[in-house]
């Protein structure tokens, strides 16, 4: 018997790997940034969007769909390392030297978990209403 999960996600794969032969700025967004990575199965569910939206001639502000992606993942990737610095570090060097012992702070302090994951929900909010052209309403929700 043939697991339709496995033909699919092979199928997936061998899309996905396609699109980012033909799509260079696809590719390039596909590789992530940082610690921000792009599972198959993401980049399969990005690409089928950007072709949606081709389709319905829906360019946002005009900036390519694929260099806004790149962006965000770096805007995203800069903003998730502040967190944590910030929740750890009394100094941090934009320069990329290693922290000292002193760098650190005794008592570290923050919402870390909280913060890290609004990072990227707020940086994909923003990201699709550029890509749309729609600004949509945001509410930060923690449940509490």
């Amino acid at each position: 018997m043939f697991d339709s999960n496995a033909i699919e996600n092979i199928r997936k794969e061998e899309w996905a790997d396609l699109y980012r032969k033909k799509n260079p700025e696809a590719d390039r967004w596909a590789e992530g940034f940082g610690v921000i990575k792009h599972s198959v199965e993401t980049q399969a569910r990005v690409f089928s969007m950007a072709e949606l939206l081709a389709s319905r001639s829906i360019h946002g502000d005009g900036v390519s769909f694929f260099d806004l992606l790149h962006a965000v993942d770096r805007v995203a990737s800069a903003a998730m390392w502040l967190v944590v610095h910030e929740t750890y570090a009394r100094n941090v060097y934009l320069d990329g030297r290693d922290l000292l012992p002193e760098d650190f702070k005794p008592y570290p302090d923050g919402h870390t978990g909280g913060a890290l994951n609004m990072v990227p929900a707020y940086a994909g909010y923003m990201v699709i209403n550029a890509i749309t052209g729609i600004t949509r309403s945001w509410i930060m929700g923690q449940g509490h």
